[in-house]
């Protein structure tokens, strides 16, 4: 089976390759729709704690069973006074990985951050959006 994992970024942007303009509503990367139309499985995670309304048109594709967000970690002011920023801010990545099957990434024994376990996917097989040029956009949603 042909996996994709994708962070909510890399599925929508609001600035069209310029930050000096950001668009009324986001727009498609292309990469959920090059995946799909290639046979991947898609699955999203993300350090957000919940979906958005400009994220409805990217959860219908994917599928609500394959999106994991983060669970509610506060404000950042908070989660700069939490225990375990890292636990918080990647849950949503961490249950991708149990859904995968996998096991989190340690280093010298502690788990890894949740940058380094998305960048782990990728060195296990997972396809990412890099794999999916030229992430032009499509229709606007």
């Amino acid at each position: 089976m042909k996996t994709a994992v994708f962070s909510t970024s890399d599925v929508q942007r609001w600035h069209p390759g310029d930050y000096s303009v950001r668009l009324e509503e986001p727009e498609s990367t292309g990469v959920i729709e090059a995946a799909l139309a290639a046979g991947y499985t898609v699955y999203v995670a993300s350090t957000r704690m919940r979906p958005s309304a400009t994220d409805r048109w990217w959860v219908a594709l994917v599928g609500e069973d394959n999106v994991f967000f983060a669970n509610d970690h506060g404000d950042y002011r908070t989660m700069a006074e939490s225990p375990d920023p890292n636990r918080e801010l990647g849950s949503g990545w961490a249950r991708l990985y149990e859904r995968l099957g996998e096991d989190w990434p340690t280093w010298e024994g502690e788990p890894e951050f949740w940058t380094a376990a998305r960048a782990a996917l990728a060195e296990r097989g997972y396809a990412q959006a890099r794999d999916f040029p030229p992430n032009h956009p499509t229709e606007r949603r």
